[in-house]
């Protein structure tokens, strides 16, 4: 809880936050004209954040957990950003959950294609491609300009086809979307070109007005959900946002979808982790009992099952069993082995646990007993790039303050907070009474970096990704699931990339804390994964 309010509390005017906003680079919240009056003593048109000292070009306010929408407020004042009305914070929340087209909108777009409709100029195209671009931008100065660079484009794109009639309907219709794909991936979100080209097909084709077409949309949108109790979609929606999850397309109604086909909690959160790239913690698990209890407390989910209660509950511990077997927390006989043992004993995740009990192997318990502490207190002390992995970063940053006596001066000076790195020091005195008692060694070897970085990989290998072209890491686990190397990060150099990293920061949408991999050591720790890589 008062971890709770330090982040309520606002670090200028020591008071509740009123209009919360952070800076674009971190997540230290400020009330909004308290960081606007920060920023107007500064004359640059980058701000520096008053608490890490990181550099930001505008702030995040006005953030809607319902529709995953916000405000930006650009610090050069030269670019005019837009607040969003109704309209536009609507049409945002369509790219934040699942596109639902009817089948009479996919017959449309197919029937415009087929009888050439485009033959027919339809001028209100500009007007919707500027409401569109400000919703996706939040910038108004701009998005005339790139809306008339669009808008030109299509309309050349249906004059030079005119006259060509031999070309098919199906290349019609990808050759428009690539076309505007390609011309709008300058100005719109990482991974929304795709969309925004089907989005901009469906208006064309549809022969509406805005306003027409989006009553249409909107009443497509629930047949596609037919059956659906949107409540509970929304407290989806919320729980995903609160967990830091990456809210893709999709994402809520499959989660809905898991849970009215599983018949446990225990085998939704298998399905949300190794379908739906959710991480394997304590807090994916208390979010499938909690919707699973939503589901079965209606009897919906038995009705749809057609089962009886005591074959209910013997699947319900059938599945547990599974869960933990595959863990390693109980071997075959059912009883509880000694990671089980040290998982409950620590009160750590299995992927942390696994970090530790790898140590004991390569002989490195102090430094790796440090990183753990740093990764749950999450400090966020790692600055300095070393050995290409933020996780010995966080190493050397505990044992600089280590050397300064456990200095106030030095988390001032680094921009970390005092009371996280004291966490840290509390955990690692905890663990070590604990692992004494379990009567695991607790050794050093300061001097092998190679060894250190093996026990983090082991521990994190689950969390394997593999560069894309799109500067993108892709899970190979999960491949739908993809992250970027948040800014953050001491291996973030756009030209030095790493080709396989593996991470810790499991609840956030970017990598912030990463540690590289080569190919040939993922060869020998996880050779199921080395063949995947080779895809």
């Amino acid at each position: 809880m008062a971890e709770e309010e330090e982040m309520d509390t606002c670090p200028i005017c020591f008071k509740t936050c009123v209009d919360v906003s952070h800076p674009s680079s971190c997540r230290h919240k400020f009330c909004l004209d308290c960081i606007k009056k920060w920023q107007s003593t500064k004359t640059s048109t980058h701000v520096v954040c008053p608490m890490c000292k990181r550099e930001s070009k505008a702030l995040v306010y006005n953030y809607d957990c319902n529709t995953s929408t916000f405000d930006l407020y650009f610090f050069d004042q030269t670019i005019k950003s837009i607040v969003l009305s109704k309209a536009h914070r609507t049409r945002l929340s369509y790219y934040m959950v699942e596109k639902s087209i009817s089948h009479s909108t996919v017959e449309e777009v197919n029937r415009f294609w087929e009888r050439r409709l485009f033959v027919q100029p339809k001028p209100t195209i500009f007007e919707w491609l500027r409401r569109e671009l400000q919703a996706l931008t939040r910038i108004e100065d701009t998005t005339d300009v790139v809306a008339h660079y669009i808008n030109s484009i299509v309309e050349k794109f249906f004059s030079r086809h005119k006259k060509n009639e031999e070309t098919v309907t199906v290349e019609l219709s990808k050759q428009f979307k690539q076309l505007v794909s390609t011309a709008v991936s300058k100005f719109v979100p990482d991974g929304e070109e795709d969309r925004f080209s089907e989005e901009l097909e469906c208006f064309v084709a549809s022969k509406l007005s805005i306003e027409a077409y989006d009553l249409s949309y909107e009443e497509s949108s629930k047949e596609g959900q037919n059956g659906v109790d949107y409540d509970l979609l929304r407290w989806i929606q919320q729980k995903v946002n609160l967990m830091q999850i990456q809210n893709t397309d999709f994402l809520s109604t499959r989660c809905l979808n898991f849970a009215r086909e599983v018949r446990s909690h225990a085998e939704l959160e298998i399905r949300l982790v190794n379908e739906l790239g959710f991480p394997p913690s304590k807090q994916t698990l208390g979010f499938a009992r909690s919707l699973f209890d939503k589901l079965s407390s209606t009897q919906e989910l038995d009705q749809s099952c057609n089962i009886k209660h005591e074959d209910y509950k013997k699947e319900v511990y059938t599945q547990d069993a599974y869960t933990l077997l595959s863990l390693g927390v109980l071997d075959h006989e059912g009883n509880v082995t000694r990671f089980g043992l040290m998982m409950k004993r620590l009160q750590v995740g299995p992927m942390l646990a696994r970090m530790i009990e790898s140590s004991e192997k390569y002989g490195c318990g102090e430094e790796i007993i440090k990183i753990a502490a740093m990764v749950s207190s999450r400090a966020n002390a790692h600055r300095t790039p070393v050995s290409r992995s933020d996780h010995m970063s966080m190493l050397v940053a505990y044992e600089s303050w280590e050397a300064t006596n456990f200095s106030k001066k030095w988390c001032l000076d680094n921009g970390v907070q005092l009371a996280k790195m004291e966490h840290a020091k509390s955990l690692i005195h905890k663990w070590d009474k604990t692992l004494e008692s379990l009567q695991i060694k607790v050794t050093s070897k300061r001097d092998d970096v190679q060894c250190i970085k093996r026990c983090v990989i082991e521990g994190y290998i689950s969390t394997c990704a593999k560069f894309q072209s799109d500067g993108t890491y892709k899970s190979l686990k999960a491949p739908y699931a993809t992250k970027r190397i948040d800014p953050t990060s001491t291996l973030y150099e756009w030209h030095l990339l790493p080709r396989f990293v593996v991470h810790s920061d499991t609840f956030t949408n970017s990598m912030q804390e990463v540690t590289e991999i080569t190919l040939k050591g993922l060869s020998k720790v996880a050779p199921e994964l080395y063949r995947l890589a080779g895809n």
